[in-house]
């Protein structure tokens, strides 16, 4: 009976930590960027007019008129510490399969301890290139005082996105990465 329950224990341990790691997601303790032939990397910032807004999850949709809207894949991506290294201007690096993808929205707290939920529409679109690491530019959001704030602007802060991204993500050090920015 013990070792049923032991055995019924750590199954559902598993389950709950495989969930933590997500393949689409660049970390700091990375040692090798490792790309299937059809995957490429997508580097962008976001940074909100207020300094207390902490996203803890985005969403990003492909888009593609020759699938069937159902086939279509959705992420809904956690936010990690690596995000939140550089102050008020967060860092993403996503590997995903090539396409055209859809910034949807970020899911945060705006307030601190004590917030409430805040959603920033995006609706910005990205290009996933096979094999190349690109850069879709610095996401400024206005906040407004309703639930729900929108994007303002794309804005080419290239050189100093990338010392961020390079110092949050050591594993893109020595690599090159092009400019293509969000449309």
């Amino acid at each position: 009976m013990k070792s049923k329950l032991l055995n019924i224990l750590l199954f559902c341990c598993v389950i709950l930590l495989s969930g933590c790691a997500n393949p689409y997601i660049l970390r700091r303790q990375d040692k090798n960027l490792v790309l299937s032939p059809d995957q490429g990397v997508v580097l962008f910032t976001a940074q909100v007019s207020t300094g207390n807004y902490r996203p803890f999850q985005y969403t990003i949709q492909e888009i593609n008129q020759y699938k069937f809207y159902a086939k279509l894949n959705k992420y809904i991506i956690p936010c990690v510490p690596e995000n939140y290294s550089n102050g008020n201007v967060l860092v993403f690096g996503l590997k995903l399969p090539k396409g055209i993808y859809k910034l949807d929205t970020f899911s945060g707290i705006l307030g601190g301890f004590f917030g409430y939920q805040h959603l920033l529409a995006a609706g910005s679109l990205f290009d996933v290139t096979p094999g190349k690491i690109t850069y879709a530019g610095r996401l400024i959001f206005n906040w407004n005082s309703y639930a729900f704030s929108q994007l303002n602007s794309v804005k080419n802060e290239f050189e100093a996105d990338i010392e961020l991204a390079k110092r949050s993500f050591p594993v893109l050090r020595g690599k090159e990465i092009s400019q293509d920015l969000s449309y």
